[in-house]
């Protein structure tokens, strides 16, 4: 069995997310050209409330776990990055 360093796992979630939310944007293009700290709702990326909602629901069918009501707040989905971060909160393995 292989052992991932922390970065080296990072930097997989990071992969992942940006698949995700192109998969959902139904945007065809490189996911390493999509700017880890771009707001996801203000900025160049202008996901509106909808796709927003579909793209948790598909982390959490990806990753395997249930946001709570009070992890869908501006804080944790300001951008991949700070997604990136919650997801590996709660995904950490014991």
């Amino acid at each position: 069995m292989e052992i991932q360093s922390d970065d080296s796992r990072m930097e997989r979630l990071l992969y992942e997310l940006r698949m995700l939310l192109l998969e959902v944007m139904e945007v065809d293009t490189d996911p390493n050209l999509v700017d880890l700290d771009e707001a996801l709702l203000d900025g160049n990326l202008g996901m509106d409330s909808a796709e927003i909602l579909t793209y948790v629901q598909e982390i959490e069918e990806h990753f395997g776990f249930e946001f709570d009501d009070d992890d869908i707040n501006p804080e944790v989905l300001s951008s991949v990055r700070s997604l990136a971060e919650f997801v590996a909160d709660r995904t950490i393995s014991v």
